[in-house]
């Protein structure tokens, strides 16, 4: 069975990939990745980079790839955000991963040792840690920026530059805008401004999210104003090629023989996206019956509670970035998934229906057209040129439809 991409050029023969949706998959089973990451290293390389996709789109297995291969004159540091809710959580955790970290530690010497306790490395459960001293632990976004200040001269020294990717970074703010406050949340991000203008040639970021930095930043007075220097780049799924070929390799690994006309249906019932090839497949391998279709398949998979779990934040997220507007926003998918609409037919819908409360036809479009934009944002919706709204990918409105019915 011979595979070849879109431009003709002939893919990998299929070898058996284990199914297991929600775990990150290992390097070499990282498919179909090559375009995307070469993209996101050419704008990396230019200035720091903004990366927001639906969660389980591949954003960490594009990370992953980044750190494996940095080009020549660049270092790239993975800081696990995840969790953070302080100033002082996050200093202490991107100066000991910068200080640890096998691609940096040797560039960077004594640079970063004046702010910690002690010069041993402890490990504990988690990631390799290191302990602020506690006069710099008390002044976080100063210690933090003057650490990134001695990183900056010895890159410079060095004439190599750096990549700190931030994975769900725009959870981080919302946690730190919880615990510490708007004021303290801004404050973090004018120094990382500051850093990356100020050394534009030596630090940038790579910011990834689920869910778009504009729920944080809407919780800010002139918000927008710090990340208007991110370039945003888009991610994506898997071309069609790819993602037969996917769908090829884990049938393989389920011992489920793989077709072209099965791997092609797989491929187009997921629109290419990694982490529902895994569960379907996966599914299929686990299951006492077979489905008679692709279809029936993709609804028993999704309707599998206990084993597409990671499928659930379609519904979780809208609720928990949305606040008050989560109702309206997810009556708007659900309109949106029956129907695609432009914003005139979904006011006149809702209203109809009673859904808006007796507001007046200007507050009520007001209020429509600022929950599609930040549909639109956290790409669960796109609009057309004839300013129809639907869902970006039909398969996640599969999930979403299965989901709320």
């Amino acid at each position: 069975m011979h595979l070849h991409d879109e431009s003709g050029r002939p893919l990998p023969p299929l070898r058996p990939i284990f199914a297991s949706a929600g775990a990150q998959p290992q390097l070499p089973d990282i498919v179909g990745r090559e375009v995307a990451l070469t993209r996101v290293w050419q704008h990396a390389c230019r200035s720091s980079v903004a990366l927001n996709e639906p969660r389980r789109m591949g954003k960490s297995s594009l990370l992953s790839l980044m750190h494996a291969s940095p080009p020549p004159g660049w270092l790239f540091v993975l800081s696990s955000v995840q969790g953070v809710s302080s100033s002082a959580e996050l200093a202490r955790s991107v100066l000991s991963d910068l200080q640890a970290h096998q691609s940096t530690a040797n560039r960077l010497g004594t640079a970063l040792r004046e702010f910690f306790a002690d010069n041993e490395i402890k490990v504990g459960a988690g990631p390799v840690d290191l302990t602020l001293k506690p006069t710099f632990a008390q002044r976080p976004l100063e210690t933090l920026e003057a650490g990134l200040e001695s990183v900056a001269t010895r890159l410079q020294a060095d004439q190599v530059s750096l990549v700190i990717a931030w994975d769900e970074f725009p959870d981080m703010i919302n946690a730190i805008i919880e615990n510490e406050g708007a004021a303290q949340a801004g404050a973090l991000l004018g120094v990382l401004r500051r850093i990356r203008q100020k050394h534009s040639s030596r630090i940038h970021w790579l910011l990834t999210g689920s869910v778009g930095m504009h729920h944080a930043l809407r919780r800010l007075n002139h918000g927008s104003s710090y990340t208007t220097d991110l370039d945003s780049v888009p991610l994506g799924p898997l071309s069609p090629a790819w993602a037969r070929w996917l769908a090829g390799s884990l049938l393989l690994g389920a011992n489920i023989g793989p077709t072209d006309a099965l791997m092609a249906e797989l491929a187009e019932v997921t629109d290419g996206i990694p982490f529902l090839l895994h569960l379907l497949v996966r599914h299929a391998r686990n299951a006492s019956t077979a489905a008679a279709t692709t279809d029936e398949l993709f609804v028993r998979a999704v309707g599998d509670m206990d084993s597409s779990a990671q499928a659930t934040h379609l519904l979780t997220r809208v609720d928990s970035h949305y606040g008050e507007y989560a109702p309206l926003a997810e009556l708007l998918l659900d309109r949106i998934a029956y129907e695609p609409a432009t914003r005139a037919r979904l006011v006149q819908h809702l209203s109809a229906s009673g859904t808006l409360d007796g507001a007046s036809p200007a507050h009520a479009e007001r209020t429509i057209r600022k929950i599609l934009d930040w549909l639109v944002l956290d790409h669960y919706v796109v609009k057309d040129s004839r300013h129809v709204f639907s869902w970006r990918y039909p398969a996640l409105r599969r999930v979403w439809v299965q989901r709320r019915s």
